[in-house]
C-alpha cells in the first residue's frame, strides 16, 4: 500500500498491484483528496453507517460534507505543536448547526448546556425577524424563544435517545423577563443555557459590542419542562 502524491510503487513493482491511495491531486481540494483516500481502507457498510450515526449527519447532505468531520483517529487527537483552547474545541467538536437562531454550542468554560448565537437582521437568514414589528420597534417573537429551548433539547435528546421517536416536551411555568429589541445597526448575542437534567432554561441577550458577561439581561425563564 502506497499513500502519496506520486505513485512510486507501481513503478518500482511492475509485477505487484498495490492499492495506491493517493494525497494530492492537480487542481483538486487537498483535504478532500487525502481523505477520500482514506476513506478507501474500509468499504464495510457497517462501518460507515457507525459512523454516521455517531457524527449524527443526515443522510440527505451531499457525500463531501462528511469528510467536513471525519473520524478522529489517534495522531489527529495528539498534541504536536501548541494549540489554543478555542481552536482545539473548534477542531475536534461537532458544531453542525441545526437551527438558524440557536446557534453554535459552547464547550469551553461552560458548567451547563449553553448555545451561542449573533442575531443580524441585515443577515437573510435572520432579515424575517423585521416582520415582529410592534409600534415600529423589531422585537424577538416569544415564539422563536420556545423554538429555540425546543431545539436545544432535541439537540441534547438526539445523541441519547438514538433513533427512538423524540419525545414530546412540555414547559411549565415559562417567565418572560424582558423584552429583546433588535435594530439594523446593533449585533445582539444571545445565549441559551440548560441546566441538567433539563430542569431548568434561561435565555440571555446582550449587545454584541458589550463586554463583560456582568452586562448580559435575563429575556426568559423557564423553570421546568416534561418530557412524554
Amino acid at each position: 500500500m502506497e499513500s502519496s502524491s506520486i505513485a512510486s510503487l507501481t513503478m518500482m513493482q511492475q509485477q505487484s498491484s498495490p492499492l495506491i491511495l493517493l494525497t494530492l491531486k492537480i487542481k483538486k481540494n487537498k483535504q478532500i483528496t487525502l481523505l477520500t483516500s482514506l476513506a478507501q481502507l474500509s468499504i464495510l457498510s457497517h462501518v460507515w453507517q457507525q459512523y454516521f450515526h455517531t457524527r449524527q449527519i443526515l443522510p440527505m447532505k451531499n457525500y463531501e460534507e462528511y469528510f467536513d468531520n471525519f473520524l478522529l483517529y489517534k495522531f489527529y487527537l495528539s498534541s504536536c505543536w501548541y494549540e489554543s483552547k478555542d481552536s482545539s474545541i473548534q477542531r475536534l467538536a461537532n458544531r453542525i448547526q441545526t437551527h438558524p437562531l440557536l446557534g453554535i454550542r459552547q464547550l469551553n468554560d461552560q458548567t451547563s448546556a449553553t448555545w451561542k448565537s449573533l442575531i443580524n437582521i441585515n443577515l437573510l437568514q435572520h432579515n424575517f425577524l423585521e416582520d415582529y414589528k410592534i409600534q415600529d420597534a423589531i422585537l424577538f417573537p416569544a415564539a422563536a424563544y420556545l423554538e429555540l429551548v425546543t431545539t436545544a433539547c432535541q439537540q441534547l435528546l438526539s445523541s441519547k435517545q438514538d433513533d427512538q421517536q423524540q419525545p414530546t416536551i412540555i414547559f411549565v411555568d415559562v417567565k418572560f423577563v424582558k423584552a429583546l429589541i433588535l435594530n439594523e445597526h446593533e449585533l445582539v448575542e444571545v445565549f441559551i443555557q440548560i441546566i441538567m437534567p433539563m430542569c431548568q432554561w434561561y435565555i440571555y441577550s446582550r449587545p454584541w459590542s458589550t463586554l463583560g458577561p456582568d452586562c448580559m439581561s435575563c429575556t426568559v425563564v423557564i423553570d421546568s419542562n416534561r418530557l412524554f
